[in-house]
């Protein structure tokens, strides 16, 4: 067995020292060694941002060792402070915890905002549970405060929660609460916001009409004030091409793309780029779309900002396969699973992981790509995201499909394929449903596996992308040759 060097063992017997010196300590006395030490810190590094989150430490600890009056509005000072920066330089795990421990240390709309910060950190990395606690506790404190601002945020925040869990008539109801309040209040920053929110509800409820009709009326009311514009126009454009128009919802993310750039809104640029690069792909102009997400790339580096970087390297990884480059997939897809990895991402881990389970798919390693997929399942549970545990547990399906392990992908479409619909998840329920059918065909249930086949065929059609309606053409067309039967009908 190897020893440790001299030096590692001095290092080991000094920090061995140091707990042991502190343990003897009276709690009495540690106390006041934690607020000494963050009185020094404060005389020396207090303007320095990264002071904040220790100085901060130190006076949980003190107040935690001795009942010490007067520390509680020092440590919610520059915890609030720890907890801005945090956010700022994209370090949302810790912006989450810092936010929280405000929140507990906090009353009234001061604590509101905590929890109001700390969910949003929780939404960005796709922790769902977390969310949901914060935005509840948030909406407590304001319903029973005088801030009518802040309860609109809090509200919105409650329509989020709902949207996020694919109850779009919730968020519709909670939206039109809040929006009732601002209009009122005089609220327009929160009710533009709010607009643009009831737009993507009825969207995603297939009330295109009425989506239509906010974004009718909101666009005029922003002609002065172009960053609401460029926000407004990214979620306009994904309504015209959900209503079949993708020239207009091109000329939509150009316009954002423009006032971001001439703004110098470099997140906003690089989400405007990402979204140019999926519509790019999905007309099947694969070296557009790899310009779009490298230019998104360099900016989301620039920014320093890990989410953009691993939905733009998970988006590319994905288009490298379709461009035959799959070597190249794989690594640019271990790439976005590490920062998600490292940065505590859970929404964009599971996407990338499943998405890394593709290519090893590409590349015949089965195993590895069940793995990635389970994976991938694993962490939509563990953070609440139903939808996205459905749709890995059918893309998992598909793969027993592929094996010819017939009763166990029924079992599991079985399961998942009613989550996905009330869920309204249409591109992967039309996907997952025309493999169904292939699954009922070869178990000899043909007249099930044509109705499922005429279900899902249709959803592909609308909400697929240009590369998956051939390939389960010929999955379709291929089950049916061997089965000695016609295909199944494609008119829609």
């Amino acid at each position: 067995m190897r020893q440790p060097s001299a030096e590692t063992a001095y290092l080991f017997r000094h920090a061995l020292l140091r707990d042991a010196a502190y343990s003897l300590q009276l709690p009495a006395q540690r106390a006041a060694l934690h607020l000494l030490a963050a009185d020094l810190i404060d005389q020396v590094a207090g303007d320095i941002g990264e002071a904040a989150g220790e100085i901060a430490d130190h006076l949980k600890a003190a107040r935690d060792l001795a009942d010490r009056p007067g520390l509680e509005n020092r440590e919610r000072e520059y915890a609030s402070r720890a907890a801005g920066r945090a956010s700022r330089a994209y370090m949302l795990p810790e912006a989450r915890r810092r936010w929280l421990r405000v929140a507990e240390i906090s009353q009234g709309p001061e604590a509101c905002n905590a929890w109001l910060e700390a969910g949003a950190a929780a939404r960005a990395l796709g922790d769902r549970r977390q969310f949901e606690e914060a935005a509840t506790c948030a909406l407590e404190i304001a319903r029973a405060g005088t801030d009518r601002s802040q309860l609109c945020e809090a509200l919105e925040h409650t329509a989020n929660m709902a949207f996020d869990r694919g109850d779009f008539a919730a968020a519709a109801a909670i939206t039109d609460e809040a929006l009732s309040i601002a209009t009122e209040h005089g609220d327009a920053r929160h009710e533009v916001g709010l607009l643009v929110n009831q737009a993507l509800n009825f969207l995603e409820m297939g009330r295109l009409e009425d989506s239509a009709e906010i974004f009718r009326r909101l666009m005029p009311r922003l002609s002065s004030d172009e960053e609401a514009t460029a926000h407004a126009s990214i979620n306009y454009a994904m309504l015209l091409d959900r209503q079949g128009k993708p020239e207009e919802a091109l000329q939509r993310f150009r316009r954002a793309l423009e006032i971001d750039r001439k703004l110098g809104l470099v997140d906003g640029e690089a989400g405007a780029l990402n979204h140019l690069g999926n519509m790019a792909w999905k007309a099947q102009k694969l070296d557009e779309a790899d310009g779009y997400y490298a230019q998104a790339l360099v900016l989301a580096r620039r920014l320093g900002d890990p989410h953009h970087q691993a939905l733009t390297l998970s988006n590319l990884g994905l288009l490298r396969q379709d461009q035959g480059r799959v070597q190249e997939s794989l690594a640019v897809l271990q790439e976005a699973v590490a920062l998600c990895e490292e940065f505590a991402i859970a929404s964009l881990h599971a996407t990338a992981v499943s998405n890394l389970g593709f290519t090893y798919r590409a590349l015949q390693q089965l195993e590895r790509a069940e793995d990635c997929i389970a994976r991938s399942a694993e962490i939509c549970l563990r953070y609440g995201d139903r939808a996205g545990h459905a749709i890995a547990m059918g893309n998992l399906a598909s793969i027993y499909s592929g094996r010819e392990e017939l009763e166990r992908a029924l079992e599991v479409f079985e399961s998942v394929l009613p989550v996905e619909r009330e869920l309204s998840e249409w591109r992967f329920l039309g996907n997952h449903q025309c493999e169904y059918s292939m699954v009922l065909a070869r178990l000899s249930r043909l007249d099930a596996a044509r109705e499922h086949w005429s279900q899902g065929y249709p959803l592909l059609l609308e909400f697929g992308t240009a590369s998956e309606i051939p390939k389960r053409l010929a999955r379709m067309q291929g089950v049916c040759a061997a089965l000695g039967i016609p295909a199944f009908r494609t008119e829609v």
